[in-house]
């Protein structure tokens, strides 16, 4: 059989593979988009999301460990976080890509006047470097005096509304909506997995806490490549884009499923 070694060879090959295949099948499709140098929010916006979730799956991919209940949903939620983001912004492109990165600069305009005032109570040089770098950042795109703060939701919507509109509400109720509750640590998500019943008979029935690690689980893996893979469908809706490759998450089982196969295998001296 292959040693633990050997396997975490293969399995480091594995997601290099599928981290490779991903980055081919978006340099493919941002090639395609358009870039109008008098509208550059929009294709930077969408060029940046489809960027994020790739990033996301692969990055969540190099870390096995983070394979399990207790963190997976976390990555999951926002991958479905960012879809609902993106289907709904190519409803009307050019505004919402504006108004999503104005929203984001006065985001980032009140932090700097929240550490300021840190400042003024007490000084701390590391705080000073921060709010020189992030006034940088923001005046680079936008003065800081012409940036409105806006504390709400950047589309004046809630997600659940957005899904709505942008025909993706199911999507929202059995992905979202469940791996929400991972992310806010609540009930149905603590009882199941931070708690477990008392074993001991002389103690009325009540739950004790529970701390183990849950066994990694590929299957996580191969939904983090399902989202990846609605992401660019909706991308190539966009802009018209076909190609014959398999998809993401195909290409993953594919692999998985050879992998099995070498775990299987016996060496002809145990045969």
């Amino acid at each position: 059989m292959m040693s633990d070694s050997e396997f975490l060879q293969e399995m480091q090959n594995l997601i290099r593979s599928v981290c490779d295949f991903v980055e081919k099948k978006i340099s493919s499709r941002l090639s395609k988009l358009p870039f109008d140098p008098d509208n550059r929010a929009t294709y930077e916006v969408i060029a940046g999301l489809v960027s994020r979730q790739a990033t996301l799956c692969c990055e969540f991919g190099k870390n096995p460990n983070a394979w399990t209940c207790h963190l997976a949903p976390i990555i999951l939620r926002s991958m479905a976080d960012v879809y609902i983001t993106f289907a709904w912004i190519l409803l009307e492109p050019d505004k919402r890509a504006q108004d999503y990165i104005k929203h984001a600069l006065g985001l980032v305009k009140l932090e700097i006047e929240y550490r300021k005032g840190e400042q003024e109570q007490k000084f701390n040089e590391a705080n000073e470097v921060i709010i020189k770098d992030k006034e940088a950042w923001l005046n680079s795109q936008r003065w800081d005096f012409l940036t409105e703060v806006n504390v709400g939701s950047w589309s004046g919507k809630s997600t659940r509304k957005m899904a709505e509109e942008a025909q993706c509400d199911e999507f929202y109720r059995l992905v979202y909506e469940p791996f929400s509750a991972c992310s806010h640590s609540t009930w149905q998500h603590i009882e199941p997995y931070n708690l477990e019943w008392c074993d001991n008979a002389l103690h009325i029935p009540h739950r004790v806490p529970k701390t183990r690690f849950d066994q990694q689980d590929p299957f996580h893996f191969t939904l983090a490549a399902k989202y990846l893979d609605k992401m660019l469908g909706k991308f190539d809706e966009m802009i018209f884009f076909k190609e014959d490759s398999p998809t993401v998450q195909s290409f993953l089982r594919c692999s998985l499923d050879n992998l099995n196969e070498k775990l299987n295998d016996k060496n002809p001296s145990e045969e």
